[in-house]
């Protein structure tokens, strides 16, 4: 027995003896890593693979990705990814602490897999073949360049069809790469392919046979249009008649009629009219011809039924009857209106005051609105008639009185007139804000005003306000400050430079991170380390900022002082009480660094407007700054929609609850979205409500509010 005692308390001790030299030889593998000791590195991991699998195979993966020694082999590296993912559920808790300050970690594990994916996806790349992105996309499911294969894949597999050209290639394509983001060109290819081979004659009768075979085709209204051109090629009024007597369905019958109208009251007196009336009772506008009424100062809202839109008035009283496939809101009078994929404008009586003409077109401004013809943009008025013509490739927006045009890859302006008032000149240009507007002209950047005038010469590239009085310049790769007159304040040396906010602007370097201010003086040392969208998260915000040093989180006032210590691996944004992470876990502490609410969350957003975000077990509720649930955590998602409001998902449907959880709007709707500061729109597949916020009520059709 005493044997038997010896021997089983020999092989724990030897249990003991080689797992902490497991442990040892793990940590001198990633120790020697660190130091580029690949051979050492490799020895220690391989010998650890049996004990400690997932980080030795992580740093045996980690040794093959990289390219500067002899033992890189992406193929050895995906291998030993794999195999670290797959064990690591057998690595406790106390050994992912321990491993932590190596970089190993759940997360690490990911990326690594990532980055290895990354170097198959440069494989793919250089064949370049549908084929070889699909293998890529079978065998890294996890990539990063996931999405990018399948476009590629789709892209490649696209431009075999175009080549061909054919409506049975591009069949082929919708068949074979089903949800691919080239579907809907390719259906567009398909349905002109049908409907040039079928009209390659271009005669009266292949139109005919088109519409006859492909009523359903998109470019079956074309199909209309020729027929309609070609019977009334001498517009005859007898052409006219023959065609509505002819072409029932056809789209142009309404403006065929008018037409009718118009020829046969060339005489343009009330007799005529009669005799009109007599000779063609079948007319259909006799009863439109009445007297324009207007609605003002009356809210009106777009609302859906039965799949087509019509206009509401603030009460839930439909006003313009549901017949458009789509409506916009009124500006001066008139929304725009979509049928059959055309844009047009009507008014408050649902007239339509300009025809469905137009592939897109802008709300009202300043009594003109951009619109699309053929791919081209022109601006018209308030009835319709170009003020530009559509020729120019882009036209922004009216501001100071001006639009952005776009004609022939470079860049001018003209007023709403019609007139040009800076010649296209510019390689890019943007909109006018303040009474200036940014342009690029031979490869560099300045800024002018209305009159086309320098206010800043071109004489940096990549130039933008960093306050009042100094500009932000790149210069080979590298950002300073520079003074109205191009003259330099700060040379190029910094990699970023961030918004200034607080008189204070973040700076990095060599993947060091500092503080200047607004005249470009370093006022914070660059004593911190760099860290992703640190240019963003560290920017000053209520007088603090979010650094890092030796790889933890911290915060400092706006005189570089301290003010929450440097002990969090993660953190939220800076406020009174911050989320950081302790473990697997979130909680909340104060600027002092005192713990105020103890970390029992899985996820946590720091507090703003008294409450804070937090999620547990994948569902997300909101607390306040005692820890009490104010909404509990039910919720597939929660965000914040304004101070007061939060908006709410299921995962499929999404309502708004106040800060205080109460339910304002309830969990049923697809979409919502907020509509200036006046209401939030609430849409589902048949409907579109309205949460009106000065009212606090939802406004639906019909039944009035909710």
């Amino acid at each position: 027995m005493k044997l038997i005692h010896l021997h089983l308390l020999t092989l724990l001790l030897c249990f003991c003896f080689q797992h902490k030299a497991s442990a040892s030889r793990i940590e001198k593998g990633f120790e020697a890593l660190e130091i580029y000791d690949y051979f050492k590195a490799k020895k220690n991991f391989e010998k650890s693979l049996k004990r400690i699998e997932s980080p030795a195979s992580f740093g045996l993966a980690s040794i093959y990705l990289r390219k500067d020694n002899p033992f890189h082999s992406i193929d050895s590296a995906y291998y030993f990814i794999l195999r670290s993912h797959a064990s690591l559920g057998n690595v406790n808790e106390k050994q992912l602490e321990k491993l932590s300050v190596y970089g190993f970690s759940a997360s690490s594990v990911l990326e690594l897999r990532k980055s290895v994916a990354t170097e198959f996806f440069k494989r793919a790349e250089k064949e370049n073949t549908a084929l070889a992105y699909q293998k890529f996309m079978d065998d890294h499911s996890w990539a990063n360049e996931m999405e990018l294969a399948r476009y590629r894949r789709d892209s490649l597999a696209y431009q075999d069809a175009k080549s061909i050209g054919s409506s049975v290639a591009f069949e082929g394509y919708l068949d074979n790469y089903t949800g691919s983001v080239f579907s809907g060109l390719a259906l567009e290819d398909y349905y002109l392919a049908k409907y040039q081979e079928i009209t390659a004659s271009q005669s009266l009768d292949s139109y005919l046979a088109f519409l006859a075979c492909c009523p359903d085709n998109p470019y079956a209204p074309i199909a209309q249009d020729s027929v309609y051109s070609l019977s009334t090629r001498s517009k005859t009024l007898d052409e006219f008649v023959y065609f509505v007597e002819n072409n029932a369905g056809n789209q142009n019958i309404t403006d065929a009629w008018k037409k009718i109208y118009q020829l046969y009251m060339i005489d343009f007196t009330a007799q005529r009219l009669v005799q009109f009336k007599t000779d063609f009772p079948d007319y259909p506008f006799l009863n439109t011809l009445e007297l324009e009424q207007e609605l003002l100062n009356t809210s009106l809202f777009p609302f859906k039924q039965n799949g087509l839109y019509g206009f509401m008035d603030r009460m839930g009283v439909e006003k313009i009857a549901t017949k458009f496939n789509q409506l916009g809101f009124f500006y001066e009078g008139l929304a725009t209106a979509v049928n059959e994929e055309r844009y047009g404008y009507v008014d408050k009586l649902g007239s339509v005051v300009i025809p469905f003409r137009f592939e897109s077109a802008s709300d009202f401004e300043g009594g003109r609105a951009i619109v699309q013809e053929n791919g081209l943009y022109g601006v018209i008025d308030r009835i319709g008639n170009y003020i530009l013509k559509p020729i120019y490739s882009d036209i922004q927006g009216l501001s100071s009185g001006l639009f952005l045009v776009a004609k022939d890859s470079l860049y001018g302006y003209i007023d709403k007139e019609g007139a040009l008032k800076i010649p296209f000149q510019y390689s890019d240009a943007f909109t006018f804000s303040k009474g200036m507007a940014k342009v690029d002209i031979d490869g560099k950047q300045a800024f002018i005003d209305e009159q086309g005038n320098y206010i800043i010469k071109p004489c940096k590239s990549n130039i933008s306000f960093f306050n009042d009085s100094l500009l932000i310049f790149e210069e080979n790769q590298l950002f300073g400050l520079m003074r109205k007159n191009c003259s330099v304040a700060v040379p190029a040396i910094y990699e970023i430079i961030g918004e200034l906010s607080s008189n204070r602007s973040l700076v990095a370097l060599e993947d060091k991170v500092g503080y200047i201010d607004g005249t470009g003086k370093v006022v914070i040392e660059m004593n911190y380390q760099y860290f992703p969208n640190c240019s963003k998260r560290g920017t000053f915000r209520s007088s603090y900022a979010l650094v890092m040093k030796g790889g933890k989180f911290g915060a400092i006032n706006e005189q570089g002082k301290t003010v929450l210590g440097f002990n969090q691996t993660q953190i939220g944004m800076i406020k009174s009480l911050t989320a950081f992470s302790k473990g697997s876990l979130w909680g909340f502490k104060d600027l002092t660094g005192k713990v105020l609410i103890n970390p029992a969350y899985d996820y946590a957003e720091s507090f703003q407007s008294g409450i804070a975000i937090v999620e547990i077990a994948g569902k997300q509720g909101v607390i306040d700054s005692k820890g009490v649930f104010l909404l509990p955590v039910n919720y597939s998602e929660v965000s914040r929609l304004t101070n007061d409001l939060l908006l709410v998902s299921d995962g499929d449907l999404f309502g708004i609850y106040s800060n205080q959880g109460k339910e304002v709007v309830p969990v049923r709707y697809r979409r919502i979205t907020q509509r200036i500061d006046e209401f939030f729109i609430l849409m589902n597949d048949n409907d579109v409500h309205y949460f009106l916020i000065s009212e606090k009520r939802i406004l639906t059709p019909a039944h009035g509010n909710e």
